[in-house]
């Protein structure tokens, strides 16, 4: 009960204790952020002067450097990103912490997780004027690429420094975006490439980044597989393996686009197996089973990628219409059964003719 919480907290701090005090201002602005939002509380601005308070009055109390990190998610909270940021940066600049403390450590990976969420925005502003305006559109790339690199080096020297695994799992899902993101901006290079020797490096990046990121979602897997099974896991834990499980067929895919050989067809099509046998009632599996359809069509099996498309439209009637989100799939259930009914066309059409 946060209310009774802080109303025992603040009877402590009438006594005006000389012991304690800056702490219990962070515990009291902490509570008061838990309670933001909460009918009739609207009590940011409050949390924001108390730990801004701590900072000003005890700078040199240990308390001041949690004072700082909740600070920046207070900002964060009332959408700004910018004095969030700003507050964090400046706790890796203070002389009085090292990388290996708490503190500085976890400013890192708020400003790396900040950033690679920005980049999500800009990416969808790109998407909303790609086609009318070039000017913004190459603005919002320059930005996006520019944190891009600078969230990708965070990451990974926070990945090399944190000993705490929850931690740690979440710095290695935000660090695969990012090296997925990475890979696609040499994707779309590759095309206006004029040197052969170019187009071999752009090859090469794309090649190590995606098998980064699959290294990432295996890693992912694995450390949560357990707790899984065991029914351990917060919403957010479940959410980051479910998305390790589908994206590492669709890696193995894109990887496939880059080699002569169809080795990556075939772990591609292992891996979309994993994930759908995993979560066979998740609207994703459809995107799985369309995918491994292609890899079949790749590797010259065209019955077998019929029969697959043939079993995601009997699985499409099995889910039900509430599942179609769009966090789940970007399709809805009906432009599935038109996309699926084509394609089925399509293939009979092909086995006419042949």
């Amino acid at each position: 009960d946060y209310e009774k919480a802080l109303e025992n907290l603040d009877l402590f701090l009438v006594t005006q204790p000389r012991e304690l005090l800056p702490t219990a201002l962070v515990l009291r602005g902490e509570i008061l952020m838990d309670l933001h939002g909460k009918p009739p509380h609207q009590t940011l601005e409050q949390a924001i002067e108390v730990f801004q308070q701590v900072i000003d009055e005890h700078p040199r109390d240990t308390a001041s450097f949690r004072a700082q990190i909740n600070l920046g998610k207070a900002y964060l909270e009332k959408d700004n990103p910018e004095k969030a940021l700003a507050v964090w940066k400046k706790i890796l600049t203070q002389t009085e912490l090292t990388p290996d403390a708490y503190e500085w450590r976890h400013a890192q990976y708020l400003l790396a997780k900040t950033w690679v969420n920005h980049i999500e925005q800009l990416f969808y502003k790109i998407r909303q004027v790609a086609n009318t305006d070039p000017q913004k559109t190459k603005e919002y790339e320059n930005q996006a690429y520019a944190q891009l690199d600078i969230s990708i080096n965070t990451l990974k020297e926070f990945n090399l420094r944190e000993k705490d695994p929850a931690l740690l799992l979440e710095a290695k899902d935000l660090l695969a975006t990012a090296l997925h993101k990475y890979a696609l901006r040499a994707a779309n290079q590759l095309p206006s490439a004029e040197t052969e020797d170019l187009k071999k490096e752009l090859k090469g990046e794309i090649q190590k980044s995606l098998n980064e990121v699959i290294d990432l979602y295996k890693n992912i897997k694995i450390s949560l597989q357990s707790a899984s099974a065991a029914n351990l896991l917060n919403m957010h834990e479940q959410m980051m393996l479910k998305n390790a499980y589908f994206m590492t067929g669709h890696l193995h895919y894109e990887l496939a686009q880059y080699d002569e050989s169809n080795d990556y067809f075939t772990v591609a099509i292992e891996n979309y197996r994993d994930a759908v046998n995993y979560y066979p009632q998740d609207p994703r599996v459809l995107l799985a089973y369309y995918q491994m359809s292609n890899c079949f069509e790749r590797i010259g099996q065209a019955r077998q990628a019929k029969s697959y498309l043939e079993q995601a439209r009997i699985i499409l009637m099995q889910i039900p219409n509430d599942q179609f989100t769009k966090k789940q799939t970007n399709f809805t259930k009906e432009e599935w059964q038109k996309l699926l009914d084509q394609s089925l066309q399509l293939h009979e059409t092909q086995t006419m003719a042949n």
